[in-house]
């Protein structure tokens, strides 16, 4: 869409009771049919514009609508990493001192997509942003079908005049989400019925360094590392305080 949603409230409330919200509903599905376009990466474009229409859902609705919106990213996360990763982690690798490539790539992608700055070798929201309700969610209960536009009269608020940019905390919140849903993906990517060898505390040492640069989420992220850990053989196994020293080494540099 090309309006802004400041133009498009102008429109939007020039109307009353059942035309405005057949105006909104009107909005949401070509903005989602727009943010959802096959041929089109999910860019930090398409993340304003799910944040715009943030501000005209009630706020019991907000974390389930960009868990939906998300999904587009995910998928885009997992291509990335599918085209870029190159090792073997069932095999055999000597040394380990940086994250690998994929890595790095998919913590850029993140930084511009999410408006974020770099800070000390860790990811800043560039606005000061207050903890937000909805900080520690991890799994979303699904109740709207966002995609049928005839079912959403309940979701959205009282329509008056909403602010000229989306709201910080939303950024905050669909941030959070993504987060726990791309911990998730990593999981099916990476975990299977096979063990890891020695290459397997790459893996590790590359989500120390997505840990860290994600600490702005206040995610405790020792569970998942650990079940990476796990899955490398025993024998295979760097000790971990070692990946961390590691890390810590190339961070520094």
């Amino acid at each position: 869409m090309s309006l802004s949603l400041n133009d498009l409230n102008k429109i939007i409330l020039k109307f009353e009771n059942n035309d405005r919200l057949h105006l909104v509903k009107y909005a949401f599905k070509k903005s989602i049919e727009k943010i959802n376009e096959d041929n089109d990466l999910f860019h930090n474009k398409k993340l304003i514009l799910t944040l715009n229409l943030c501000q005209y859902l009630k706020d019991k609705y907000k974390a389930e609508f960009i868990d939906f919106i998300l999904d587009t990213k995910i998928l885009n996360m997992r291509a990335l990493i599918l085209d870029f990763v190159d090792t073997d982690y069932k095999g055999y690798q000597k040394y380990f001192y940086k994250p690998e490539r994929w890595m790095r790539k998919l913590i850029k992608d993140i930084k511009e997509t999410f408006m974020l700055a770099i800070e000390n070798s860790e990811l800043k929201f560039t606005d000061k942003i207050n903890d937000y309700k909805y900080l520690n969610i991890e799994k979303i209960e699904k109740t709207v079908n966002f995609e049928d536009s005839d079912t959403l009269d309940e979701i959205f608020n009282e329509y008056g005049e909403f602010n000229k940019v989306y709201q910080q905390e939303d950024l905050k919140l669909s941030l959070i989400i993504f987060n726990n849903k791309l911990v998730r993906e990593f999981e099916k990517i990476f975990l299977g019925t096979e063990e890891f060898g020695r290459a397997g505390n790459q893996l590790v040492l590359n989500f120390i360094c997505y840990s860290e640069y994600m600490k702005l989420t206040n995610k405790d992220f020792q569970e998942f590392i650990s079940k990476i850990y796990q899955n490398i053989n025993q024998s295979n196994r760097i000790d971990l305080n070692e990946l961390n020293e590691a890390y810590k080494e190339y961070k520094s540099n």
